[in-house]
């Protein structure tokens, strides 16, 4: 797999929609295409957290590979609940 997703079901789990947008380079610039993972080449370890206090927005962490080392890169969703 190699990848980040970020999925989410509205009927208890008995389907998922993917919720993250591919992020597409076009001569040099990043464009949001249709969605796919969050990470950009190969990302590991993710993590999710929401504040008790604002239950309509998580975070999403994880590690994304950058030349021969990992970065940690953020991921913020707002307006989950719907």
């Amino acid at each position: 797999m190699g990848h980040v997703w970020y999925e989410m079901s509205k009927d208890n789990g008995v389907t998922w929609t993917l919720m993250s947008p591919t992020n597409i380079v076009v001569n040099g610039v990043v464009q949001l295409g249709a969605p796919g993972p969050l990470d950009v080449g190969s990302g590991k370890c993710p993590a999710i957290a929401y504040s008790p206090n604002d239950l309509s927005s998580i975070v999403i962490v994880y590690q994304q590979i950058s030349g021969t080392n990992y970065q940690i890169m953020e991921y913020n969703v707002y307006d989950v609940i719907q």
